[in-house]
């Protein structure tokens, strides 16, 4: 599952913490940022990958094409509003839900992405997808 945030940086590690406190709570970072943040139980492991900025953009410009992509096969135009507020996106996480007992490399590639709904951002109803 992913999910897009907009108007934030960064969630605040405090109170990411706080989301389960039977969880083991990590932040790993990678190359100076803030990579994951990783909920570890001792039979499940759920890790809230963080895409670099680096990637974002691409990531976004894609996301629009596959929306546009749609609305075309359904004899339609996308909203330019829908497209602005998906490339207004500042963060996309990715979350992977694991079996602890799974061997998991560290450098795997991340999750399939899905477009979702986030407190504040929620998915356009569907007269704003379409015109």
């Amino acid at each position: 599952m992913t999910i897009y945030v907009p108007k934030l940086r960064e969630l605040p590690s405090d109170q990411m913490a706080l989301l389960d406190p039977t969880a083991k709570f990590s932040v790993h970072q990678a190359a100076g940022r803030l990579a994951a943040y990783v909920y570890d139980w001792p039979n499940l492991r759920v890790v809230v990958n963080v895409m670099p900025d680096t990637e974002r953009l691409g990531h976004l410009e894609q996301f629009v094409g596959w929306l546009e992509g749609g609305t075309r096969s359904l004899g339609k135009t996308l909203s330019a509003k829908l497209a602005t507020r998906v490339r207004s996106t500042t963060i996309v996480l990715g979350f992977v839900i694991e079996k602890t007992t799974d061997q998991v490399a560290a450098d795997r590639p991340g999750p399939h992405f899905v477009f979702s709904e986030f407190k504040g951002f929620s998915a356009a109803p569907a007269s704003e997808l379409c015109r």
